[in-house]
């Protein structure tokens, strides 16, 4: 006998729902282990089945469950019938997973920064003697350009690190005034590898410059989502 609430639930019959027919609800996932234990709860001296498997609702959604039987034996440890009951648990089991997931992208977090940590203070370490280096070269140097685009590069990753800083909510953000075309122009190669060779890139600047007040890590950081994003809808099978 199954009472009113798995009807509603199911919309099938209780002639339906006798004997294995609420296996066929399970969820494909689920369906195998659920069984298992139910069968070897029938096969040993078990004195109760619980498991949580996710169940079908007449609206072909599934929903976590969590059901719990216990066999009515007789005098030689035959089951002659089973009292259960079945418990939706799916809202605290999507609560626990999203716990879950913040506990995890906080580590993430924790991580990123002390990575970050580290490269920026070797970054710092690489700027400063690039900054040397160029005022010993002098501005006629031949490999002044070398030294300079080394600078760059630095400053590029440090950049990057600021970025993990903020991620891992370690540091504020730092609100300059940005060239929007110049923050694209540099953001350009970094995008292009991003999406692929096999997909183009199509950069339109301004035809004026557009000054704003942000944090440049946060505005590459949009940029990046945004083509990431576009290459993501746009992969094929």
């Amino acid at each position: 006998y199954f009472n009113q609430r798995w009807v509603e639930f199911t919309h099938l019959e209780q002639e339906r729902l006798l004997l294995d027919g609420w296996q066929q609800l399970l969820h494909p996932e689920d369906r195998v282990p659920t069984i298992d234990l139910w069968q070897e709860t029938i096969r040993t001296s078990r004195d109760r089945f619980q498991i949580q498997h996710r169940l079908r609702s007449h609206d072909g959604s599934y929903r976590w469950m969590l059901t719990t039987a216990l066999p009515y034996r007789d005098g030689v440890g035959r089951i002659l019938k089973w009292f259960g009951s079945t418990t939706d648990i799916h809202d605290k089991v999507t609560a626990d997973e999203r716990l879950q997931q913040a506990q995890r992208l906080q580590a993430a977090g924790q991580l990123a920064g002390g990575v970050a940590h580290e490269v920026n203070n070797m970054m710092t370490i690489v700027m400063g003697c690039g900054d040397f280096a160029l005022q010993s070269l002098g501005p006629e140097h031949p490999q002044r350009g070398e030294v300079e685009e080394m600078v760059k590069a630095a400053e590029r990753a440090s950049d990057v690190t600021r970025q993990l800083l903020a991620y891992s909510r370690q540091q504020v953000f730092r609100l300059v005034v940005l060239n929007l075309n110049e923050v694209t122009r540099d953001l350009t190669p970094a995008l292009t590898r991003l999406i692929g060779s096999d997909r183009q890139l199509a950069v339109r600047h301004a035809p004026h410059e557009v000054w704003i007040r942000a944090d440049r890590g946060q505005i590459e950081q949009v940029l990046i989502n945004l083509a990431a994003n576009a290459r993501d809808a746009t992969e094929t099978d």
